[in-house]
């Protein structure tokens, strides 16, 4: 077949036509630059942005765009699109039994393609998601951005000796490995969580105001069918869209290929001799006893018991792709129109992943289908509240773990957590940063008596009724002091 622009010899035939390479490097390129240049486009201009790379296709395209696109912004004597670059990559090689040998000379190697293009590189542990600014262990998991209220009543006494951010990380996906096979989906959709949080703390540590993540349209779709089936349809919009805007924080979330199938990155980065670093890219294969698998893979001879729903998602897309070619793109493009309100203004954020809470769906997962967490048993004698004035009232809340201030989809993921401790702060009676005896008040806001909580204690005086009131929304959500 003869290239449909040229007449060379075809390298791909893709949405109805032939390409040869030359020109559709040309057409693929031309298609991400065209997203930079969208109407009512909230993109800084001229700001710092933050690349995620995981070293697969995918992502490394990415990276060889930005670099191609900034070389010819420059070389046309306009205006930088950014300030500048910084590269990250998320390195989860801890939760890994195997040598990692190949993976450490990977990342060197990826530093010095970074480095050669004149961006920085940033190496992120995941076990970093438990460490504070001063990389000592953090006594919780709240996302960065939650509810400043929610901060303030949060403990920040001394972490268990000997404990750290890695001992904490291995304890939190330990706790999932014990569960029953099938909670390998929530393990993943954990990860995913966790990897998507690091990108966006480092992006903001870096003074960066855009994030620019490399998803294809194949890999979009199988996160359709992943966010559907695992109850995270009322943000999909924002896990899809080309721009989003991360709440509380002045931070672009952008997807400059999502309109790319695979096949087409598949070839263009054959054509382009785009490097891929397949050791870190495959991190994840088999790591949590599941088939871990890129699209277009022959899942044929898998024992699709073993397959997470993530897995079963990209087996779905793969076979769409491979009988009927037009259909993802279908897919993606029908479901870019969907809008569920999740970009409404004020929404409450999950303090596990950070987007929004969708209105009452607490009161609709109590009468449908999603089980509820599991409770913990109250303690024989309970404190009780001592309520003279002037005096600490320590009531003891209901034991049992609520998820008000979890998403729909961040509640299966707390659900199949076997050990409440290990979720969030493992090795410690917490969920979520809570603990009982912390949210206690002063009766009197204005007494000299003190209830030994300086954060809350000073919140209450200087806002009346607001820790009452916290404690109200949140008295579900807590554990006990003695349930350790």
């Amino acid at each position: 077949m003869s290239c449909v622009k040229c007449g060379a010899d075809s390298v791909l035939a893709t949405r109805g036509s032939n390409f040869c390479g030359p020109c559709l490097s040309a057409d693929l390129f031309s298609r991400f630059t065209r997203t930079f240049a969208v109407k009512n486009s909230e993109l800084p201009r001229g700001e710092a942005a933050c690349v995620a790379w995981s070293g697969g296709e995918s992502s490394s395209l990415l990276l060889h765009y930005m670099n191609t696109f900034l070389n010819k912004t420059l070389k046309n004597n306009t205006a930088a699109r950014f300030s500048s670059v910084v590269v990250c990559v998320v390195d989860y090689s801890c939760l890994l039994s195997k040598s990692r040998e190949s993976i450490e000379s990977e990342m060197k190697e990826m530093q010095t393609v970074v480095e050669s293009f004149g961006f920085t590189f940033k190496r992120v542990p995941l076990e970093s998601v438990f460490a504070n600014e001063n990389g000592d262990l953090g006594l919780h998991l709240v996302a960065d951005g939650a509810d400043e209220q929610i901060r303030l009543l949060q403990h920040r006494g001394k972490a268990p000796q000997g404990a750290t951010p890695l001992s904490h990380t291995l304890s939190l996906f330990e706790s999932l490995r014990t569960t029953p096979a099938s909670n390998a989906t929530t393990a993943v959709s954990l990860l995913s969580t966790l990897v998507n949080r690091l990108l966006i703390r480092t992006a903001l540590a870096n003074n960066c105001t855009s994030l620019i993540m490399g998803p294809n349209a194949s890999t979009i779709a199988g996160s359709i069918v992943t966010a559907t089936a695992l109850g995270g349809g009322f943000n999909l919009p924002n896990d899809i869209s080309l721009e989003y805007k991360v709440p509380g924080a002045n931070l672009v979330i952008f997807r400059p290929i999502r309109d790319l199938l695979w096949i087409e990155v598949e070839k263009i980065v054959q054509v382009d001799s785009v490097q891929i670093f397949h050791a870190v890219a495959r991190m994840a294969d088999g790591l949590f006893g599941s088939l871990v698998a890129a699209p277009g893979a022959d899942h044929n001879n898998m024992n699709v018991s073993k397959m997470t729903i993530q897995e079963l998602a990209k087996s779905f897309v793969s076979g769409l792709q491979r009988d009927f070619p037009q259909s993802v793109s279908t897919v993606t493009r029908t479901a870019f129109k969907i809008e569920t309100g999740s970009s409404v203004a004020g929404l409450q954020t999950c303090l596990l992943c950070a987007s929004p809470i969708q209105p009452n769906s607490q009161k609709w997962r109590k009468s449908h289908t999603v089980s509820a967490l599991s409770e913990v048993v109250l303690p024989e004698d309970p404190v009780k509240p001592v309520t003279q004035l002037g005096t600490t009232s320590c009531e003891t809340p209901n034991a049992h773990i609520a998820d008000d201030l979890l998403c729909y989809s961040c509640q299966h993921v707390s659900r199949d957590v076997s050990n409440r401790k290990a979720f969030v702060v493992p090795g410690e009676p917490w969920f979520l940063g809570g603990k009982a005896s912390l949210f206690s008040e002063c009766v009197d806001a204005n007494s000299a008596k003190c209830c030994g909580n300086e954060s809350a204690c000073a919140s209450g005086r200087n806002h009346p009724g607001r820790v009452e009131n916290l404690r109200e929304q949140i008295q579900d959500f807590l554990l006990e002091d003695d349930d350790e």
